[in-house]
């Protein structure tokens, strides 16, 4: 299974798009000129024994690359130059054709790693994506997201590149083993098939955390009513960049706490040197050995991030360096002339005079394998490791284990930081150091059964760390951020009182201990309004949102992103409540946060110029909101993808705001920009697609064009009927006008057209 990191990948897939053979229309960069595919026709001179070096090219374009068979390793490549290189001279060895796969046959479960910049870091955490290999440019929207300057945490992007008839269920699962977690990006087909996919059942079965990021709000709660409980993003969401954010910063581990785990957590290092072939047996003997006590603060470096396109050597030998023993995983495998083990680990080692252990998983032949690794070394079975590294380590091991590094070690099973990732391991070692009194433990335990969605697990381990914070003089700071992620635990399963009672415990702690002019205080009063609003209570909802802009207007942290989305939050309610004074107000505050902040080409700017856009057109200064929509746009075409919706929902303003000027042309022209998105990403049957289909046939009805918008309206209608009900007010709203225009075209049974 070949995997591509590049920016831009080097496919070795031969794509059937729109009934095209792709490498009979590629260019002389080997780019298909119908569908942009890279189309390389691929020979090498491999022996074909899985072993050595390899040097394989494109007999088009002459792109190149040498390879160590056995890993994967690149030595040296020209796949991700710009200008073709002439073919490389190959020593005169036979050439062996490989197998092009064809159009019609796609049975390799080719992944495709993407990240920032042109390189990807061993040690990058990795968030796998699950997609219906319908609708790539949602795809690659969801992809642009995950990886933006602006998403926070650092990351690198997995997915399946093209549909197979063969899942590798094992190599799927090795992969979301290394991964944080499972985006499944829900579309309406991916929503009918989501319990039959291997991505979510192997995910389910390894508690890996999953996060649905669906086209529109009403698929979430179809893909709630099949598969339980989640807490999900929509792109069509205002917010969703923001909430996208938020999620990643919560789920991925922060550089200083690996840096912490580095430098802490760990007693003793094992370099396990074995054959990619034998991975779950290398995963097999790290288990037996963390199973071992004292033996789990032993850190085991195992190569699990070899990608074609990186030179690994240098890390590979530092690692090696500072490793206090060098272990061989022995197999039959390990015997395989020229393997990368034998050939280059093993003799580094050697030079180094490290001490080495050879542990039997499986019988190899015993008399070819002391011939090839002569050097003097411990042998000894599996079953024996707990001797042998006891005599060779003894200095290393802990059988007590305090609870600070029972903790980073927890974090460390829990994300697979210099161990092999074992999430049951890490709540054993989490839950021996919460109960005796560790506050991040207990804390971390909170948010582990919150990402996996056990909810009174994580309930109650909250309140396990608030308990510990009260027996602690200078707790209470700890208490209130408690109170506030319990808080947040109710809101997102909508019990909106629960909610209330912890928020309302949290923001006079947060008073006590900051004043009523700091950001963690104005977050809980609106945490508090919204709760109000979702109960019904109004009068105390506008209370709680004054006095959280109040806060907003004295903060002194003003050039942070929680400040500016704050502020831009606050406006927003503002807005929808009809208090346009007031939402101008803290409009002008996050506009010239976010300027000064982050300057005028971030995605966040553009969010903020678009939300006040909205209300100087709401309140009709409309010269402003154009100026700002232009440059909302502007940002967008640089920094987010073509297709991207963001894009689509500043032109549909732009839309709404040359209506107001009455320039029809220019009206229609950004509608049909914003459907031209909309139909490539959300497909014609959204709901969302379907509202400007309505914007557009309204507009040809006020131009009295009624055939065309009856054309435009009735599809509309339909859809909007059966994706939100007959009683929504957008349907209704849209049936209104219907019936407008079917009399005017004296149209007198217009239910005959509905289907």
């Amino acid at each position: 299974m070949r995997r591509e990191i590049y920016k831009e990948e080097v496919s070795f897939m031969v794509k059937n798009i729109n009934s095209h053979i792709c490498k009979e229309n590629v260019d002389h960069n080997c780019k298909c000129k119908i569908c942009g595919v890279v189309c390389h026709s691929i020979v090498n001179d491999s022996k074909g024994n899985g072993t050595g070096m390899v040097t394989e090219w494109c007999t088009n374009c002459g792109k190149y690359e040498r390879y160590y068979d056995d890993t994967g390793t690149v030595i040296e490549s020209t796949f991700r130059d710009d200008i073709p290189y002439n073919g490389p001279v190959c020593g005169g060895r036979e050439l062996n054709e490989l197998a092009i796969r064809t159009d019609t046959k796609c049975d390799d479960m080719d992944i495709v790693r993407k990240a920032r910049g042109t390189e990807i870091q061993r040690n990058q955490q990795r968030v796998f994506l699950c997609w219906d290999f319908e609708n790539k440019d949602v795809r690659d929207i969801v992809v642009s997201d995950l990886l933006s300057h602006d998403a926070g945490a650092d990351c690198v992007v997995s997915y399946i590149e093209i549909q197979g008839n063969n899942i590798d269920e094992n190599e799927l699962e090795q992969e979301l083993r290394e991964s944080q977690m499972l985006i499944l990006v829900i579309s309406q087909n991916l929503l009918l098939k989501i319990k039959d996919l291997p991505e979510y059942s192997i995910a389910k079965r390894i508690n890996l955390p999953i996060i649905p990021v669906a086209l529109d709000n009403e698929l979430l709660p179809k893909l709630t009513q099949q598969i339980g409980a989640v807490h999900g993003l929509s792109i069509a969401d205002e917010e969703y960049r923001i909430k996208l954010k938020t999620q990643l910063d919560n789920m991925l581990v922060s550089d200083a706490l690996i840096n912490e785990i580095n430098e802490k957590a760990f007693t003793g290092r094992v370099f396990l040197s074995y054959r990619k072939k034998d991975l779950a047996l290398a995963r097999k003997f790290m288990a037996a050995f963390h199973d071992i006590p004292g033996f789990e603060s032993i850190a085991i470096w195992y190569d699990n991030f070899l990608n074609a396109g990186r030179v690994f050597s240098e890390e590979i030998e530092k690692s090696i360096d500072d490793s206090d023993v060098f272990t061989l995983l022995v197999t039959p495998n390990i015997t395989e002339s020229g393997n990368y083990v034998l050939m280059q680990e093993y003799p580094y080692a050697i030079g180094c005079d490290k001490s080495i252990v050879a542990v039997e998983v499986e019988t190899p032949d015993k008399q070819e394998f002391f011939e090839k690794y002569k050097h003097a070394m411990i042998y000894t079975l599996i079953d024996g490791i707990h001797d042998t590294f006891s005599k060779i380590m003894p200095n290393n091991i802990v059988t007590e284990i305090n609870p600070t590094r029972c903790f980073l070690l927890g974090v460390a099973f829990y994300k697979g930081i210099l161990v092999e990732k074992d999430i049951e391991r890490a709540i054993s070692l989490l839950t021996r150091a919460a109960t005796k009194g560790d506050f991040q433990s207990a804390r971390f335990l909170g948010k582990t059964y919150y990402d996996l969605l056990k909810y009174e697990d994580s309930v109650n381990w909250y309140k396990k760390a608030a308990e510990i914070c009260g027996s602690s003089p200078n707790g209470e700071g700890a208490a209130a951020e408690i109170y506030n992620a319990i808080a947040n635990n109710f809101i997102e399963r909508g019990d909106y009182k629960s909610a209330l009672e912890w928020s309302l415990k949290a923001l006079p702690i947060q008073e006590k201990l900051f004043g009523e002019s700091n950001l963690s205080v104005a977050k809980t009063l609106t945490d508090i309004c919204n709760s109000y609003q979702n109960m019904g209570d109004l009068s105390n909802a506008q209370q709680m949102l004054d006095r959280a802009a109040d806060v907003y207007s004295v903060v002194a942290d003003t050039e942070k992103a929680d400040y500016i989305i704050g502020c831009s939050n606050i406006a927003m309610a503002y807005h929808n409540n009809m208090s346009f004074a007031k939402a101008m107000k803290m409009h002008l505050k996050a506009v010239a946060s976010v300027e000064k902040t982050y300057g005028t080409e971030n995605p966040l700017t553009s969010c903020v110029y678009t939300r006040a856009a909205l209300t100087y057109l709401r309140i009709g200064v409309n010269d402003t909101a154009l100026d700002l929509l232009n440059k909302a746009l502007d940002i967008s075409r640089k920094t987010l993808p073509p297709e991207h919706p963001e894009t689509a929902q500043i032109y549909i303003l732009l839309g709404d705001l040359y209506d107001k000027f009455g320039n029809f042309p220019l009206m229609l022209d950004m509608k049909n920009k914003a459907l031209s998105i909309q139909e490539k990403v959300f497909g014609k049957d959204s709901w969302i697609t379907a509202l400007t289909y309505r914007d557009i046939g309204t507009l040809y009805a006020k131009t009295e064009s009624y055939s065309s918008a009856k054309d435009l309206l009735l599809p509309a209608f339909n859809t909007l009927r059966k994706a939100l009900g007959m009683n929504h007010p957008f349907t209704l709203e849209t049936y209104q006008i219907m019936r407008t225009v079917f009399d005017q075209l004296g149209i007198a049974d217009a239910d005959d057209f509905y289907s």
